[in-house]
């Protein structure tokens, strides 16, 4: 559990196909943080959901990028929540 005082800049998700569970139990965290999310993926047809299109993509978030060539994508919100207080630099789910 990550304190309300902290804020997590970068959450990536390296889950085996529990990508949407995953990103349901930090839903909070990323609504109060907007962190860049770097999310691998098992098909680009996994993004085509109601729970990304109301709970991820509504929040302004876009995809920017790929790291690797694994289908990992980098997800940014156009309205991050950084700055003051204590910060993680990041947060890895395997």
């Amino acid at each position: 559990v990550i304190p309300n005082d902290v804020t997590v800049t970068v959450l990536q998700l390296d889950v085996e196909g529990h990508e949407e569970s995953a990103l349901k139990g930090c839903i909070n965290t990323i609504r109060r943080c907007k962190p860049h999310i770097i999310l691998e993926q098992w098909s680009p047809s996994m993004l085509n959901t109601d729970f990304y299109r109301d709970a991820i993509f509504a929040l302004g978030y876009t995809e920017t990028g790929m790291v690797h060539d694994n289908h990992s994508s980098v997800w940014k919100s156009t309205t991050p929540k950084w700055g003051g207080g204590r910060q993680f630099d990041s947060v890895w789910c395997y």
